[in-house]
């Protein structure tokens, strides 16, 4: 975004942030965008590079909980303001065992093809054409991918879905095991599953695990039921990094405690982005205050300066803006780095990879 050059621009450029700020965002309709990119490939425009630091936002929710109210990714790419967010985990998708995929809508599975989400995937590419790479958020149905007789079939239908929506990446949050399933996807499975998603989308593309914190530190609950460790051993050339839940014990974040944990059970600090609850409702006894949270991150990232960078999830009503404002959770983040000096492996600076986007309302 162009610096200003006049007192008349700089009040202008004033006037839209704090206009773009007020609007309410609470209505069905849609916000549109312009962009005065040409393409029209879903595929991002990789941000920084390898080294540097990941601002990852959740978006697991598309509408606002036992609503129809839309909950609009887009603007974290609005051109009022510096695009922070370097990487969106988009929907809560699951396997189903008549290899089909599935999107999460108000606690049901519901298809993706319905033509009331086409709104959610324009949003999608319009966060790519930022600059923003987008990964699938792969929550459900790992056990399907267990049996070597059908993982092709079941690899197929993930591949085409993949494709069709065009996405950057995918992330891998393996909790099969705590959803009751009496067949949790072994080692073994999720090895051959990253091989061929590396095979088949090449060295760009974007490969997360979402481990719980007591699973990086080899002690605790684990709810992927395999050793992490052992995976990094065998499959971490073809895995880009982990977005540790740092959430999973009750007020996590409010020490290093868990961090320091993970790097003394031997994990590099680049390997690890930290995951934090960005808002109350995910639940009281992990929810942590954020000025707590933000003395945790200004510590752990003067400690352990080479640390990959921070995941918030989830996106629809997280503070500090609420539901009126997810999209100032970004800003946040970076600020907790750059407060350190952002100097590990990379910088928390805006994107350089926004793409004059126009916010219409």
């Amino acid at each position: 975004m162009a610096k200003s050059t006049s007192l008349y621009s700089s009040w202008l450029t004033g006037l839209l942030v704090f206009l773009a700020a007020i609007a309410p965002l609470t209505s069905a309709a849609t916000p549109t965008y312009t962009t005065s990119a040409s393409r029209s490939s879903g595929t991002a425009t990789p941000i920084g590079g390898a080294n540097s630091k990941r601002i990852v936002q959740y978006c697991g929710t598309l509408y606002a909980p036992s609503s129809l109210n839309k909950v609009h990714i887009a603007d974290t790419v609005n051109s009022t303001r510096p695009v922070y967010v370097t990487d969106v985990i988009y929907g809560t998708w699951s396997m189903q065992q008549n290899k089909t995929m599935t999107i999460s809508f108000n606690d049901t599975n519901v298809s993706p093809n319905l033509p009331r989400h086409a709104w959610a995937w324009s949003e999608m590419k319009t966060v790519q054409r930022a600059g923003v790479s987008v990964s699938m958020g792969l929550r459900g149905g790992f056990t399907y991918f267990n049996d070597n007789s059908t993982f092709e079939g079941y690899y197929g239908a993930l591949r085409s879905t993949l494709q069709k929506y065009k996405f950057d990446g995918i992330d891998l949050d393996i909790e099969d095991y705590g959803e009751g399933r009496p067949n949790p996807i072994t080692l073994e499975a999720v090895i051959r599953l990253i091989q061929r998603l590396r095979k088949d989308f090449g060295r760009d593309f974007v490969i997360t695990l979402a481990p719980v914190s007591t699973a990086m530190a080899g002690s605790g609950g684990n709810m992927s039921k395999f050793s992490y460790t052992e995976l990094e051993k065998r499959a971490g050339k073809d895995i880009s990094w982990y977005n540790v839940q740092f959430y999973y014990l009750p007020d996590e974040l409010e020490s290093t405690d868990t961090v320091d944990a993970a790097m003394q059970h031997g994990w590099q600090p680049q390997r690890i982005v930290i995951g934090m609850v960005t808002e109350p409702d995910f639940g009281q006894d992990v929810w942590v205050e954020l000025p707590k949270v933000a003395k945790t991150l200004r510590t752990v990232f003067a400690k352990y300066p080479a640390l990959k960078g921070v995941d918030g999830f989830d996106y629809y009503d997280q503070k500090p803006g609420g539901y009126p404002a997810p999209w100032e959770w970004p800003a946040w983040a970076a600020q907790q780095i750059s407060a350190v000096g952002g100097n590990g492996t990379g910088s928390a600076s805006p994107s350089s990879g926004a793409r004059k986007l126009v916010f219409k309302a």
